[in-house]
């Protein structure tokens, strides 16, 4: 089972990009789907409502994405555009699966 490790993320922000977040390890290691095939969290919600029955939003009321980045390593990240609208900052959280483990990186510019 793939785990996370990450930083005290107390957040409603933070536990929504942890549900995605599990629910993209989920869709990729049980299932064997790749995530590059996946466009797409709405995408997700639709294959797969099990998994994530909807797309969270963040707190300026924006939907989370979600971007698949390489294989080697597995590398996605989930972002939402509410932090550029409202406050001129790109937030968004890096994964990178190392050791059947995704480490969660969160970036702020």
């Amino acid at each position: 089972m793939i785990t996370h490790i990450f930083s005290n993320q107390t957040d409603k922000d933070g536990s929504n990009v942890l549900k995605v977040s599990d629910a993209l390890a989920i869709y990729h290691t049980k299932s064997g789907n790749s995530l590059a095939d996946l466009h797409s969290l709405k995408t997700l919600t639709e294959l797969h409502p099990e998994l994530l029955n909807s797309v969270p939003l963040d707190k300026w009321g924006s939907p989370f994405e979600y971007r698949y980045l390489t294989h080697s390593p597995l590398t996605f990240m989930i972002f939402s555009s509410g932090s550029i609208k409202r406050s001129n900052t790109f937030t968004f959280y890096l994964f990178r699966e190392e050791h059947n483990q995704f480490i969660m990186t969160k970036v702020e510019s």
